[in-house]
């Protein structure tokens, strides 16, 4: 075995996994998860789901070897040396067995403790497999087959209000409620849906700014430009994971820093063609520093020149005692939205 000062830097992949209540309705904690780590030798983060808002007891993520045929996880040794363990899908059983709780993983397949070595796929929603999504949406939200428990408005200007309320609906096959707030149209997207529709551009005008939270996790996603020359992006401030512990310096605690994802997630900025110059640039970059203060919306309405006063909006507390417009789904939205009732609320769906 090479000594973990003298091993070359390790490069990991990352696989997710997700842990539910038992059936006797208690749950695995994060020190469970955590703890059967380190048991069985693995180098990985947890975090409770809540945090990202998700229905699920705890959220993780383990190294494997990239490009491995056997889909092989990494293990580390107590002086922080990263080897070639075994094979995954063999320590999600494990894992499932030890802690008496089924889990999620391995290419969305569904271990059950009682189950024996055979896993059983889970049915995904086609939304969270488009290639056409801007990029920065946090992966512990893409990844989850659970409905995300989020609350999101778009703003966008008054004239838009009702085009965007349409598209939501048609997307989403779900009412859309819109309000008109300090001269812009507040539109309120159904809980569980985080993103604006693919193809916003076709039917905004102006400038759309969605921003969304879900637990501790907040994002905010910016779709401008025209049809021809359209501008998104996206960027989040992520809770932090807990990290199995491991020798400072050691290429393990590299690896576990590399799975603990940065406090602000600044996707790329989406342009029509290089080189094409937009005011959102600067925005996008003041957003993705992180401010140890923990006021991501209210600086990023000031970066957008939002008013203030609708970061309530988005935490929970309306202006406005006016009655909202109410926009219903066309009768074929089921067939024609890119997502099927947000973010996959039809697994594990209490």
């Amino acid at each position: 075995m090479v000594k973990s000062s003298e091993q070359s830097p390790v490069t990991a992949d990352v696989m997710y996994m997700e842990f539910f209540s038992r059936e006797d309705g208690t749950a695995p904690t994060v020190d469970d998860v955590l703890h059967a780590f380190t048991e069985l030798n693995l180098v990985g983060v947890a975090a409770a789901g809540a945090t990202f808002g998700l229905d699920t007891a705890v959220i993780a993520k383990i190294a494997v070897v990239p490009d491995n045929d056997d889909a092989a996880v990494f293990v580390s040794t107590p002086d922080g040396a990263v080897s070639e363990g075994g094979f995954a899908g063999d320590i999600c059983v494990e894992l499932s067995r030890r802690l008496s709780a089924p889990l999620i993983a391995d290419e969305y397949v569904s271990y059950n403790p009682n189950g024996g070595h055979e896993p059983e796929f889970v049915e995904l929603d086609p939304r969270r497999q488009s290639i056409d999504q801007v990029v920065g949406f946090p992966d512990e939200w893409r990844v989850s087959p659970v409905r995300l428990r989020s609350r999101a408005c778009a703003y966008a200007s008054e004239r838009d209000g009702l085009s965007v309320a349409e598209a939501v609906a048609a997307d989403t096959s779900r009412p859309v409620r819109v309000w008109s707030v300090a001269g812009l149209s507040v539109v309120e997207l159904p809980e569980g849906v985080a993103e604006l529709p693919v193809g916003l551009r076709q039917v905004a005008r102006d400038r759309v700014v969605l921003a969304s939270r879900a637990g501790d996790v907040r994002c905010v996603q910016v779709s401008a430009g025209s049809r021809r020359k359209p501008v998104d992006f996206v960027v989040a401030c992520l809770p932090r994971f807990l990290a199995v512990e491991c020798v400072s310096g050691s290429p393990a605690h590299d690896v576990v820093v590399s799975l603990e994802p940065a406090r602000v997630v600044a996707g790329q900025v989406s342009l029509s063609r290089r080189g094409f110059p937009h005011e959102l640039l600067d925005i996008f970059g003041q957003l993705s520093v992180w401010d140890e203060r923990g006021l991501f919306f209210d600086r990023a309405f000031g970066a957008l020149s939002l008013p203030q006063a609708l970061v309530s909006c988005v935490e929970g507390d309306w202006l406005s005692d006016d009655v909202p417009v109410v926009v219903e789904p066309p009768a074929d939205a089921g067939k024609q939205g890119s997502s099927v009732h947000g973010w996959l609320g039809r697994i594990f769906q209490k």
